[in-house]
């Protein structure tokens, strides 16, 4: 018997084979063996014993037997199961410009890689831009997936703009893992004029409420100096 008939490498998974002498002669030096491994067990009549395998790791379906085997007897039991790699996934095929200018567009562009027999599950694909995010989900990677992404130079901050691709995913037994790129981008060329419009840009997510104030502070700065003068 096994505890469960699909598994992952990291588990500690063990085939229990119980042996009972239901005939009438007294079994002696018994082969019981399960893949390259075995043990010698003698069993009394109607007497029964335990026998534990450890399975080895090999990746994939397997149908091995347990064997018992002596001069008098030969009995085969099959065992069906799957044992799965760890789900692993990489970032390929990353292309990006290495410099833009303000009315530029331009695309970023990168492939989750599936490097693993097994699925990765419950993905939460993360990419990050100068501290703003874009997100997917994927319930299940079965094959590669390309992500193609579309901008303008505009959208950028005047000199070196950061980008992070993380990538958080499961197995079957909600262990996570973890991937991730990093890269920048520069915006430049950029004029005088272009460069206030971004700087602009820094207020929409702003309230109303700070903007007043913040006019209020540079307007009791601005008659100071009036009065200053």
């Amino acid at each position: 018997s096994l505890p469960k008939n699909e598994f992952y490498e990291y588990e500690s998974i063990q085939v229990s084979c119980n042996a009972k002498n239901t005939g009438n002669v007294f079994i002696e030096d018994a082969d019981v063996c399960f893949e390259n491994n075995c043990e010698k067990i003698d069993l009394g009549i109607s007497q029964s014993k335990n026998v534990v395998f450890d399975i080895d790791k090999s990746i994939g379906f397997r149908e091995n037997a347990v064997t018992l085997r002596n001069e008098l007897v030969s009995k085969a039991f099959y065992l069906d199961f799957k044992v799965n790699d760890m789900p692993k996934i990489e970032i390929e095929s990353l292309e990006f410009p290495v410099d833009v200018g303000y009315n530029d567009n331009f695309t970023i562009s990168f492939t989750l890689a599936k490097k693993s027999q097994s699925n990765p599950k419950n993905a939460e694909v993360v990419f990050s831009q100068n501290g703003i995010e874009k997100r997917w989900a994927i319930s299940e990677l079965q094959e590669n997936r390309k992500f193609v992404l579309d901008f303008i130079g505009k959208q950028l901050k005047y000199g070196k703009n950061n980008y992070k691709i993380n990538v958080n995913y499961f197995d079957g037994l909600k262990k996570q893992y973890n991937v991730y790129r990093e890269f920048s981008i520069g915006l430049a060329n950029v004029t005088l004029f272009q460069r206030l419009l971004l700087w602009l840009n820094n207020f929409e997510d702003i309230s109303l409420q700070t903007i007043a104030v913040m006019l209020f502070v540079v307007g009791i700065i601005f008659i100071a100096l009036i009065g200053w003068l």
